[in-house]
């Protein structure tokens, strides 16, 4: 590439976008809800693939205009239905690869994908399979492959059976989606002990999959462990599998009380064998029911706990309110990822304006929130491997008397991509630091894809998806690509991109009015202004990702000099090139994506792309 100006930061824009869903609405929806149609979650394979965790229900379902068979009940005259698991995998320019749908008659969720970096995808499924032979063939049972089902109950409640269990271990192969293996969590169960808790998925260093599964009375993983327990008393465990599916361990974990699936993620640390648990706890009326870990309560709804392999706990945060007796629940963390270099970043949202009990003052881990946001703002806050503040960020609270401070929803995930974080939320009129937005006031949250500088937490930019005015939608789901390039998810109401050319606007499966649909969009960077890519296939960098050291083959000639760029456009590295050997060190850089400008001996300058892992 021959570059012709000064370079700069490399601007992003929407690439494609496309949508799926139903003509149902699902149980219980509202725009917020854990089992609208939306997506869950996104992971990225070492070959640049996409993968997609999301949630259908029935009637119309489709993916773009690909019909997609679920196995969920209702009637034609109900205007609601039970949700399906749906995974999608796509190639980073969106031509989709396969789909495969998970489910039965009754609600079914998951909470998570992940992959081992070995052609295996894993998630964990809970199945409401409560379907007797009377109802064959009328309500379909539980369905993990077209040709794999789960067994039905024989209609006797009080019997320990098989087709009471409700919880699905599985994985499946990343080339082309087929059920590799799962396993049936629980033993024979009658209906008394058929629910248990699961979280998502995460692999360890050795390559194992590890979740956290919660069990009431029976014997369970294959008979390896056993509770007597006979009263509704959730007993937690770190389980472990191998790849081929064989039970590693299941370590037992000290909470007392009950985690509720939807709200919490686990994450693990591989340089430090670490694990965490952030989220909130279950709330019925608003008060936090009890929840304790080694015997110490959990005394607000919203908590981060650090635990190593062995179940001892490492540290915790939670919510501090400064009014005794507030209601606390206006401060939750909805999703947690780990860096690198084991520092961790939290999203959520929060709400600090008056209430009966007075001016209520948040704190959470050190970092106390504006009184003057008042509806929910959006948060991301970083702390370092032991658990101490290094920033918080989130938009700026609007002082003007009256105003409403903040109206970006809440954060739902978070992506570290090389020197950024990136957030997914909705917005309205918010400004972030330097980063602004600003919408009609007829109009609703829309979708928002947030950048964040690492190190200090400044907004960089908004990057908005533009619907039509009386509607809300909502960024749930984000990740970052091999390229540096953006996936971003969500759910939508009516349409989307109705101004963010050259996407074409997405609209509702059928049309439909009621109800959500998922959307999938692209956000990448564009070849940079003022280069030339003619001489591109000259210069080779490998490898590319590299890790301490980058060499570069030129076919057109020697080189003289490098300079390296990050994201931002700001110069990192610089040097002359001597001898035969052309290489770069990169162990001075942290990970992330840079721009690699070098100059040859003739004068030419070529520029190109390159990781540091």
């Amino acid at each position: 590439m021959l570059f012709t100006g000064a370079l700069t930061a490399q601007e992003y824009q929407w690439e494609w976008a496309t949508r799926g869903g139903s003509l149902k609405k699902a149980q219980n929806e509202f725009l917020y809800s854990f089992n609208a149609e939306q997506i869950k979650n996104i992971v990225v394979d070492e070959d640049n693939n996409y993968y997609f965790l999301a949630f259908v229900t029935r009637d119309g379902t489709v993916y773009q205009d690909l019909p997609i068979t679920v196995y969920n009940g209702g009637s034609a005259a109900n205007p609601v239905a039970p949700t399906d698991v749906l995974l999608i995998s796509t190639t980073s320019s969106g031509e989709l690869r396969w789909t495969q749908t998970i489910g039965g008659y009754g609600l079914d969720t998951s909470y998570g994908i992940t992959l081992d970096g070995n052609g295996g995808l894993y998630l964990t499924l809970y199945t409401i399979n409560l379907v007797a032979p009377a109802d064959l063939p009328y309500r379909s049972v539980t369905h993990l492959a077209p040709d794999v089902e789960l067994p039905s109950h024989n209609g006797n409640l009080e019997e320990f059976q098989d087709g009471f269990r409700t919880g699905v271990f599985m994985k499946y192969n990343t080339e082309d989606g087929s059920l590799a293996w799962h396993k049936m969590l629980q033993g024979q169960l009658n209906y008394m002990y058929t629910t248990c808790r699961l979280s998502n998925v995460e692999i360890d260093d050795d390559g194992n999959a590890v979740f956290m599964a919660g069990f009431l009375h029976g014997t369970h993983l294959d008979g390896a462990i056993t509770i007597t327990d006979e009263a509704f008393n959730f007993h937690y465990y770190l389980v472990k599998y191998s790849p081929d599916g064989t039970l590693v361990g299941a370590t037992p974990l000290s909470f007392t009380g009950e985690l509720l699936d939807e709200n919490y993620k686990l994450r693990h640390d591989k340089n430090l064998d670490r694990y965490y648990v952030a989220g909130k706890r279950f709330s019925i009326d608003i008060q936090p029911n009890a929840l304790a870990f080694n015997g110490q309560d959990f005394t607000a709804e919203s908590f981060l706990l650090a635990f190593d392999a062995e179940g001892n706990e490492v540290f915790r945060r939670e919510t501090v309110a400064d009014v005794p007796g507030a209601l606390i629940t206006y401060l939750k963390l909805n999703n947690i990822r780990i860096d690198d270099d084991s520092n961790i970043y939290l999203t959520g949202s929060v709400y600090t304006g008056e209430f009966t009990q007075g001016n209520i003052v948040m704190s959470f881990a050190g970092y106390t929130f504006p009184t003057a946001i008042q509806g929910n703002s959006v948060f991301v806050i970083k702390l370092d491997p032991d658990g101490n503040l290094l920033w918080a960020s989130h938009p700026t609270p609007d002082t003007t008397p009256g105003a409403m401070a903040i109206t970006a929803a809440a954060g739902y995930d978070l992506a570290v991509n090389g020197d950024e974080v990136a957030l997914a939320t909705a917005m309205w009129n918010d400004t972030w630091g330097e980063a602004t937005i600003t919408r009609p006031g007829d109009y609703g949250e829309e979708p928002c894809l947030v950048r964040l500088n690492k190190e200090t937490g400044a907004a960089i930019q908004i990057h908005d998806i533009s619907g039509p005015e009386d509607f809300m939608d909502i960024g749930t789901a984000v990740a970052a690509d091999n390229d540096g390039n953006y996936i971003f998810g969500g759910t939508f109401l009516h349409s989307l991109f109705v101004n963010n050319e050259p996407v074409d606007t997405l609209t509702k499966v059928q049309g439909q009015a009621e109800g959500t649909d998922f959307f999938i969009a692209k956000l990448s960077t564009p070849q940079i202004n003022g280069i030339d890519d003619k001489n591109q296939n000259a210069i080779v960098l490998y490898p590319n990702p590299a890790k301490d050291v980058v060499y570069i083959n030129n076919s057109n000639g020697g080189l003289k000099s490098y300079r390296v760029y990050n994201m931002l456009g700001q110069q990192v590295l610089d040097g002359a090139f001597s001898g035969t050997e052309n290489a770069i060190k990169l162990s001075t850089v942290p990970s992330g994506n840079y721009l690699v400008k070098l100059t040859a001996a003739n004068g030419d300058v070529t520029t190109q792309k390159i990781i540091k892992q």
